[in-house]
């Protein structure tokens, strides 16, 4: 079986970086077309509730990325809309079976007809039971499901700016390390829908954001993380052989400019030293509303478009398609 329509939820993948360095095509298929899509609240678990509710920020009531204020995790339950409305029980609805991989706030519900992975919050509570019984999930996904790990011997390093040279090696070699997570996330991802296929298919991928707010000063690094995460895409998509795809962002990022032109650079300049976020990130780049739709569905797009039509369309394909 191969699937009808493959989603590729794409963190923090970005318009301007795309045109920069894929406008004349080789990223996605040649046959596709791409478009703008614009938040004006780019963050990731506000925009990823509106992809499979439909909904407003304001009507879904998931206003922010992070915990909630008692320290736990946002869930599906903290959604205001209706469960009915969410995007896999739509397709369920018109019998079409649902696989989700690692889609925010997607945790803990299952499509009745399909499948779901927890996302990076949940990282080791999973879905359908016994999967993983046959497949062994590489350990390092337990830390990478958020972000890459940074060794106790990094963080002591004391990354000063007259270091820079040393800090781009080690940025880099997180990329590597990125490219071997990626490498065994799409071989998770075509063994769990070898052993159980679905109509449609959501997987996702968080690689990029966590790298444009570190990786930020070294655009060669970033290029480096779209490429890795262009060989998940492909991986996946010569392996499943998917009717069509879409390829959608939640937003875009900052885009890369030497670290003397950063916000976070002058900052630092009281210090002379880069320190880490609580979450171990080096945190330069920020998040944009610009982000990206890619589809081969269609020949024409709008010039710009937001997560709710991203809703519609992809439902509005899939009624097509009965």
């Amino acid at each position: 079986m191969e699937p009808k329509l493959i989603i590729f939820a794409i963190d923090c993948f970005d318009l301007q970086v795309y045109e920069q360095n894929w406008r004349d095509g080789g990223y996605f298929p040649v046959d596709g077309v791409y478009t703008e899509m614009f938040e004006m609240v780019p963050t990731t678990l506000p925009v990823w509730t509106t992809f499979f509710t439909g909904a407003s920020i304001e009507e879904h009531g998931i206003l922010k990325t992070g915990v909630k204020d008692d320290g736990s995790p946002y869930s599906i339950h903290d959604v205001k809309v209706d469960e009915k409305r969410f995007i896999w029980n739509q397709l369920n609805e018109m019998n079409y079976s649902v696989g989700i991989y690692k889609l925010p706030m997607a945790y803990p519900v299952t499509p009745k007809k399909g499948w779901n992975v927890s996302d990076f919050f949940h990282p080791k509570k999973v879905a359908p039971p016994g999967i993983f019984d046959v497949i062994r999930i590489p350990s390092q996904m337990d830390y990478y499901l958020h972000r890459i790990e940074i060794t106790d011997e990094e963080k002591e390093f004391g990354l000063s700016f007259d270091r820079l040279e040393t800090m781009h090696d080690m940025v880099e070699g997180w990329a590597k390390r990125d490219y071997d997570y990626l490498f065994a996330d799409a071989s998770c991802i075509n063994k769990i829908f070898e052993l159980n296929p679905v109509d449609v298919l959501i997987v996702y991928a968080f690689s990029i954001d966590v790298f444009q707010h570190y990786a930020h000063p070294f655009p060669d690094v970033l290029a480096k993380v779209y490429d890795n995460v262009k060989m998940w895409i492909d991986s996946i998509q010569w392996k499943l052989k998917p009717d069509k795809i879409i390829a959608v962002s939640d937003h875009g990022c900052d885009y890369p400019r030497p670290l003397e032109q950063t916000g976070v650079s002058r900052v630092m300049r009281t210090t002379q030293q880069f320190s880490y976020t609580e979450n171990n990130v080096l945190n330069f780049g920020h998040h944009s509303g610009h982000g990206f739709f890619f589809t081969d569905i269609v020949k024409e797009l709008p010039e710009q478009i937001d997560m709710t039509w991203v809703y519609n369309f992809i439902l509005m394909h899939m009624e097509s398609e009965k």
